[in-house]
């Protein structure tokens, strides 16, 4: 089951120095993006379905999404 919303997604932008001197640089934009627009309620709705989970290391570390997909893990991992 895949969930569509319109909106945008998050961004992420790599600078990478050409001489290897320095360290890359990353910038991340995330405000109003709607792979962050889950809550708590996803998981209720989700977790009857959920045969298999996959999430990216942005959307466990940025609330609302990060307690709501812990809360979908815990719920689902005996059966997915």
């Amino acid at each position: 089951m895949a969930l569509r919303a319109s909106g945008p997604t998050s961004l992420a932008f790599v600078d990478l120095p050409a001489s290897g001197g320095s360290e890359p640089r990353y910038v991340f934009y995330t405000d109003c993006a709607v792979d962050r627009s889950c809550d708590r309620r996803t998981p209720e709705h989700l977790a009857a379905s959920v045969h298999a989970l996959h999430f990216g290391s942005i959307s466990l570390v940025l609330e609302p999404c990060a307690s709501s997909l812990e809360a979908l893990l815990q719920r689902s991992r005996t059966g997915a």
